[in-house]
């Protein structure tokens, strides 16, 4: 369970309880609390790290809190990171559902509450990967990797 930073006040933690937020990403900035988007991605329910093999189907799922910032324009994205030889090379999923090299946000939208979502059911390519899922503080077509969840998988032998 995700619990707010030590220092929070009372009354903001009550408050976006009792709007529905989670308090799982609260700030404490002086007396001014902050309720930051949570995004959450899991693999096979878990948030790994897991080890699976070239042949055995995963499932990932999304869900998402936007926190105090519901209907603020942003990039969404879901990335995979490859590390190959110590070095990343960044896949994106782009709308309708392409994948595409590089770090680019899946879509722009006014951030609203997802609940939990399959998003992908099927086979990892071998490797050793870290997947991302988040949203931008703004709707800028930049992945600036400003609140993002991710699980790192292993699939098949990995030296």
């Amino acid at each position: 369970m995700n619990r707010p930073r030590p220092g929070l006040p009372a009354l903001a933690l009550a408050l976006a309880t009792a709007g529905g937020l989670s308090p799982a990403a609260i700030a404490d900035e002086g007396d001014a609390a902050i309720l930051d988007p949570t995004p959450d991605i899991k693999v096979n329910g878990s948030d790994g790290p897991l080890t699976v093999s070239p042949l055995e189907p995963v499932q990932i799922t999304v869900a998402l809190d936007p926190g105090l910032h519901l209907g603020q324009p942003a990039d969404v994205y879901g990335i995979g990171e490859l590390v190959v030889a110590g070095m990343s090379v960044y896949f994106s999923v782009v709308y309708p559902d392409r994948v595409v090299p590089g770090e680019r946000p899946y879509l722009q939208i006014p951030l609203l509450p997802v609940p939990r979502t399959e998003v992908y059911q099927g086979r990892l390519p071998p490797g050793h990967w870290f997947l991302h899922f988040g949203v931008d503080a703004n709707a800028d077509g930049i992945v600036d990797w400003d609140w993002f969840d991710t699980v790192e998988v292993r699939v098949g032998p990995v030296e």
